[in-house]
């Protein structure tokens, strides 16, 4: 899968002369975009090829924007200058409040996803830079609200505030929401929607550390190294998204959980000088991740040199595996796992009920395969 695939898809419709798909830093995070010259005697209109490239790709693929150009810029060497194509803007409509509670849900849940300020009862989700995954996440967040299941086919139907909170009101879903925790795993694990554009974009770029996600915890006092290393088999035995790859398989990548003897990573353990630790610690981050083959975590512990008993506890998980609400409970469960093994006993805490590859499976369940025409994915 290639972001060529993306540009094919854009070519094959009629209006369109010339395309190009990059993976362009927003505030929203990472967004394919697609940049598109017309044919001649065409316009570029953006939601139609939206809805023709929907047919097409798989939702994960689908650009979060389209802009239109009269012409590629290009470099003196006469090949597209990348940098000088316009980044895609996102913006509100004339501001009218919502009316009604449900249209407040639905546009504090757009602004909370979507990090705007303030949105509007007639702004438009994919207007606003909305997309795909994001919209799996509005949904998810409204059915939580309103104790309903809200099916993502209505966010692409009814994209703005009114015509979605309409949506909701007028009683056409489901009334009950799919309960998590009624998912049986399959003999094979597929990837969540977000793992599915991460691994994406890791055969994309396999030398990239872009979407690496550092922790850096500065410790003070006695440091018990053997009891923090079984904190870590601890940490890695908890979680199992901490321990698990995603190879390709013919029908695409899969979620294989490792035993955690075979996953936990070598803590790099050095002494180090003050002036060096950032540069150390920074060198961590940027560790390239093979997610197909790799355990996604990484973890070194530097002593201060010439300190007394300060150290650096540094952390790199790949995003396909953590973001930045996992650094919190990931560096809580380590440090609850190290008191215990100070003391000579395993925590205590309590085994987590849900792990991530559960989430994966109910949301695959509850979207449907794409290639269905009733599913909600393929909507």
């Amino acid at each position: 899968i290639e972001l060529g695939d993306i540009e094919s898809a854009l070519l094959a419709q009629p209006s369109v002369s010339q395309a190009v798909a990059l993976v362009v830093p927003s505030e929203l995070g990472d967004q394919l975009v697609a940049y598109a010259v017309p044919a001649p005697g065409h316009e570029i209109d953006q939601a139609t090829l939206l809805d023709a490239v929907r047919e097409i790709l798989p939702a994960y693929m689908v650009p979060a924007a389209i802009v239109g150009l009269a012409e590629f810029p290009l470099n003196t060497s006469g090949k597209l200058d990348r940098k000088a194509l316009p980044k895609p803007q996102f913006q509100t409509r004339e501001f009218r409040a919502p009316t009604t509670p449900i249209e407040e849900i639905v546009a504090e849940v757009y602004a909370e996803a979507l990090g705007v300020a303030r949105v509007g009862a007639d702004d438009d989700f994919f207007e606003l830079g909305g997309n795909s995954l994001v919209a799996t996440q509005v949904v998810a967040r409204l059915g939580a609200a309103l104790n309903i299941r809200v099916p993502v086919r209505d966010l692409f139907e009814a994209s703005t505030v009114a015509a979605l909170a309409a949506r909701v009101e007028s009683g056409t879903r489901s009334a009950r929401t799919v309960e998590l925790g009624e998912i049986a795993r399959p003999e094979q694990l597929p990837l969540s929607l977000a793992q599915q554009r991460m691994w994406f974009l890791n055969r994309f770029e396999p030398e990239s550390a872009a979407y690496n996600v550092p922790i850096a915890v500065r410790l003070t006092g006695d440091l018990d190294i053997e009891a923090l290393r079984a904190a870590v088999v601890d940490l890695v035995d908890r979680h199992e998204v901490l321990r698990t790859v995603y190879p390709e398989t013919p029908q695409g990548p899969v979620q294989v959980i490792l035993p955690v003897a075979d996953a936990v990573p070598e803590p790099i353990v050095r002494t180090i000088a003050p002036t060096e630790i950032e540069a150390a610690v920074v060198a961590l981050t940027r560790t390239v991740f093979d997610v197909t083959a790799e355990v996604p975590l990484r973890i070194a512990l530097f002593e201060i040199d010439g300190a007394d008993r300060e150290y650096v506890l540094a952390m790199v998980v790949h995003h396909i595996s953590g973001d930045g609400s996992s650094v919190a409970p990931l560096v809580r469960d380590l440090m609850t796992a190290y008191a215990a093994r100070t003391v000579g006993e395993a925590p205590g805490w309590a085994p987590l009920s849900v792990q991530y590859a559960d989430y994966a499976v109910w949301q695959r369940d509850v979207l449907g395969d794409e290639s269905d025409p009733e599913s909600l994915a393929h909507k």
